[in-house]
């Protein structure tokens, strides 16, 4: 079939995207860091090393440093960051649509604005916005979109391979579903959506050359395979990452749900894609640019999926949700393809419509759980008293998280380090160790007689 070349850009809508994720998002900005932020925010914001071990994101970390050079260790600015990040997403997102799928630029833009907005208002990625080191998510899926626009984009093909050789090993360095790009390319060339710049095997050395030099760096900084996601398929049962299939699909589409109401509302999920797959392909079987289009859609969507797959999201909370950021990215444009070919106005109306309203009440929802984290977190650091003299404070039954909303899950001695206190001398009690012992960071620490110990229970700080 005949490729069209690609359609000239605007980058106009670029502003416009950014200002409505700050629109939607502008409630969350207020919210205080939760969990690892405060270790982000100390260890890679104030001291600038990685804010943890056994991952690879040096890109990441430095946005922190960053953030913190102009803003100090202020979570609204770091938060602004996120926002921000996510509206550039967007317009991505937008470009790929007029680049990729659109076949005249009238037929285009449509489809195009509504799949950028689709993806702001996507109610179940919220973790890769409002959580602050959700950010490095964000930040692998803008590298992946920026790299596939660069390899269709106008020029010599040694730049265009260059340049998207580039986005992918930069976007690896933030996050590592970057390396997925390589594989992104198949379902577009192998459906027709755009020509391959040179041969595949050369494409394909110039891409395994960057995974080459990714890996190397990552050994000498001393990283193991195991201590990542990389690691996810050689350390899981092959049957448990097929079951974890219907457990990405459903979380998709569906909130979490108590386990019964998932299995039915699964069910039902299920019966709808089966009659909407059979609608499309019947409608579409005259059609075989529709058809080419929506099939690579799809395979880019399962070839995203992977990283939840073996990261695992739950059904039962938003924890985890950060995986579906980069699948959800393609999911609005399968839906924008398909909402854009419902002929009828009032039916196209009313669908655009109902999605819209269906996925900002429950984003706002989604929103709540993270505000009342927020407010639980103000509480804690509120009413923390100081050490004793001496000794140390031990602190034990700090909440975890709220529907999925972390809260003291860890960084709580970073939020103290924060708060201009010795968080060295603050011991949260996570987990005891042996008998009189308390287990804290792959260490047994011995309370001592100057030592205190507090419980966190309905709201306040009790005597143990």
């Amino acid at each position: 079939m005949t490729v069209p070349s690609p359609i000239r850009l605007r980058w106009w809508p670029l502003p416009v995207f950014i200002a409505l994720a700050f629109l939607i998002f502008w409630p969350t900005l207020g919210f205080l860091a939760f969990s690892d932020d405060h270790s982000a925010l100390w260890n890679s914001g104030v001291r600038g090393i990685p804010w943890r071990n056994g991952f690879f994101r040096p890109l990441s970390d430095l946005t922190f440093r960053a953030v913190h050079s102009f803003c100090g260790s202020s979570p609204w600015e770091q938060r602004a960051f996120n926002v921000a990040l996510h509206g550039a997403n967007a317009f991505l997102l937008f470009a790929f649509f007029v680049r990729y799928v659109g076949r005249s630029s009238a037929s285009a833009w449509p489809g195009a604005w509504l799949a950028g907005l689709l993806f702001i208002i996507y109610p179940f990625h919220q973790e890769s916005i409002v959580w602050i080191v959700g950010r490095e998510s964000s930040l692998g899926t803008f590298f992946v979109l920026l790299g596939l626009l660069l390899l269709n984009g106008p020029g010599p093909q040694w730049r265009r391979i260059g340049t998207s050789c580039a986005s992918m090993f930069v976007g690896a360095l933030c996050y590592e579903s970057a390396l997925l790009l390589p594989f992104l390319v198949i379902p577009l060339a192998r459906y027709g959506l755009f020509e391959l710049p040179t041969a595949p095997r050369k494409l394909g050395f110039a891409f395994g050359a960057v995974i080459a030099l990714y890996a190397l760096l990552w050994l000498l900084q001393g990283h193991q395979a195991g201590g990542s996601y990389l690691g996810g398929f050689l350390e899981k049962d092959p049957m448990a990452l097929v079951a974890s299939i219907p457990k990405v699909i459903a979380r998709l589409f569906l909130p979490p749900l108590d386990p019964v109401y998932m299995k039915v509302a699964a069910t039902a999920l299920f019966l709808a894609i089966t009659v909407v797959v059979v609608v499309t392909w019947r409608s579409t079987r005259d059609e075989r640019t529709g058809r080419s289009g929506i099939l690579a859609m799809v395979l880019l969507l399962a070839i995203a999926c992977v990283l939840p797959v073996v990261g695992g999201v739950s059904t039962r909370t938003s924890e985890s949700d950060r995986f579906l950021y980069m699948p959800s990215a393609f999911l609005c444009v399968t839906l924008a393809m398909l909402i854009t070919r419902i002929l009828q106005r009032w039916v196209h109306h009313s669908v655009v419509l109902c999605v819209v309203l269906g996925s900002i009440a429950l984003l706002r929802a989604n929103h709540r759980n993270w505000e009342h984290a927020s407010a639980t977190t103000a509480r804690i650091l509120s009413q923390l008293p100081s050490p004793p003299r001496n000794g140390r404070l031990f602190i034990s039954g700090l909440p975890d998280s709220y529907c999925g909303a972390f809260i003291f899950r860890n960084g709580f001695r970073e939020a103290v380090h924060l708060r201009g206190l010795d968080g060295d001398r603050y011991i949260p009690v996570i987990a005891m160790g042996r008998p009189g012992l308390v287990h804290f960071r792959d260490e047994d620490i011995v309370p001592g007689p100057d030592d205190r110990w507090l419980v966190w229970r309905e709201e306040e700080f009790h005597e143990r």
